[in-house]
């Protein structure tokens, strides 16, 4: 019984030991963490569109590639 316990205590260890080293890692990188950012220039256009209320939201969409749900 003993023995099962120090090896969960010394897998949870290394398991933790690498969660540490793979954030260390990412922030040398500069690797971003989340979603990507969306296009400008595509949110300014859909939103003309969607203002100039001649197109509905679906055309839009089809049109920007930007989703429903985004505008």
């Amino acid at each position: 019984m003993l023995v099962i316990l120090i090896s969960l205590a010394q897998k949870s260890r290394s398991d933790l030991w690498y969660y540490a080293s793979e954030i260390g890692r990412r922030s040398c990188k500069k690797l971003k963490n989340g979603r990507p950012k969306k296009n400008e220039a595509v949110l300014k256009w859909a939103l003309r569109l969607y203002h100039s209320k001649e197109y509905s939201i679906k055309e839009i969409a089809e049109i920007t590639g930007v989703s429903r749900a985004t505008l």
